[in-house]
């Protein structure tokens, strides 16, 4: 209830409430968010792996591979999505080849790039990006492959480049400096 403790014809001024109650209580849970589970291998084949019954949204992390996965609602019930991968493959590395006619030669052990590459499709998956260092222009190209040498899986990058003296193009020739930067391409999950 209000009270009017002065009242005019051109003022009127109000108090507040007599009383206020103020009511503090526990109300019920609300819906939790996300929790962050982890475990050795794919979510959706390795049920056990997760002590409590995932809620959508929740994320899961697989140590072996190190993807991440989000429980979400499919049209054939919830499930593991994988949505990226916590470690990326980042390589990068400065070598010294020497150019022939035009072309050198960097081989490049698959452990050293990531210890979790299968050989499969990896000629495709990895984006290999190069830069030669020269005081010239230099136009160049790339081709990769995998070989095997002395039963180790290689990255092999052969560089093709001419270099451009009062406009005309020569191979490059001599040891140059490559700086060499790999990323792996996502396979979409």
């Amino acid at each position: 209830m209000v009270s009017v403790l002065l009242n005019t014809d051109d003022l009127t001024v109000f108090s507040g409430p007599d009383t206020v109650e103020l009511l503090v209580d526990i109300g019920p849970d609300g819906q939790r968010g996300s929790k962050i589970f982890a475990g050795n291998g794919n979510p959706n084949s390795n049920p056990g792996n997760i002590l409590e019954t995932p809620q959508l949204n929740d994320l899961y992390i697989d140590i072996a591979t190190a993807y991440m996965y989000q429980y979400i609602a499919e049209p054939t019930g919830n499930t593991w999505v994988q949505i990226l991968s916590i470690s990326p493959v980042l390589f990068s590395k400065t070598y010294s080849p020497t150019f022939a006619t035009g072309t050198a030669t960097i081989d490049i052990p698959l452990t050293t790039i990531s210890s979790n590459l299968s050989t499969s499709t990896l000629a495709t998956a990895l984006n290999v990006q190069y830069n030669i260092e020269h005081t010239k222009p230099i136009a160049s190209s790339i081709q990769k492959s995998i070989v095997e040498i002395s039963s180790v899986k290689n990255l092999r990058i052969t560089l093709k480049a001419v270099d451009f003296t009062s406009g005309s193009a020569a191979d490059l020739s001599g040891a140059k400096t490559v700086q060499v930067f790999i990323t792996l391409i996502p396979s979409g999950g």
